[in-house]
């Protein structure tokens, strides 16, 4: 019989925002360690990229040799998005794309994404139409992973 695959996910920090739940909450984790951290999106605040150090040393100081996997959630904004990738390298960051990590309970797939929105909200349509081409493609792209 195979091992259980152990998933730590979480999302919603905001930078220092709600740092203090998430401390509270890795504290509370007990048993076995995870195999793999899951970063949900918007660990960071309307994109102050200074709020994803605090958040990763919480992560990393309770379990120091456990894989992070991140995907960007819309408070990484397209802008930082190559900041982050470059500053946090220890974090495998997925953009469209999938990753295999080997665990002792056998090799995972984890795809991710920012995701896409059926249709754009008011304010996307009037100040970011060309969401709509990029999330029509995202789905593409996804499909095919």
């Amino acid at each position: 019989m195979a091992a259980d695959v152990r998933l730590l996910a979480f999302g919603d920090v905001h930078g220092v925002q709600y740092l203090g739940i998430l401390k509270a909450s890795l504290r509370s984790i007990t048993g076995s360690e995870p195999h793999a951290i899951l970063l949900a999106g918007d660990i960071v605040d309307r994109g102050d990229v200074r709020g994803m150090e605090p958040v990763l040393n919480e992560v990393k100081q309770r379990f120091k040799e456990v894989p992070v996997v991140a995907v960007f959630g819309n408070d990484e904004y397209y802008e930082v998005e190559d900041y982050l990738i470059k500053n946090y390298n220890q974090v495998i960051w997925l953009n469209d794309t999938v990753t295999l990590l080997k665990t002792d309970a056998g090799t995972v797939g984890i795809a991710g994404s920012r995701g896409s929105l059926d249709k754009l909200t008011y304010w996307q349509s009037k100040h970011m139409p060309q969401l709509e081409v990029i999330y029509r493609r995202r789905v593409a792209t996804i499909r095919k992973l």
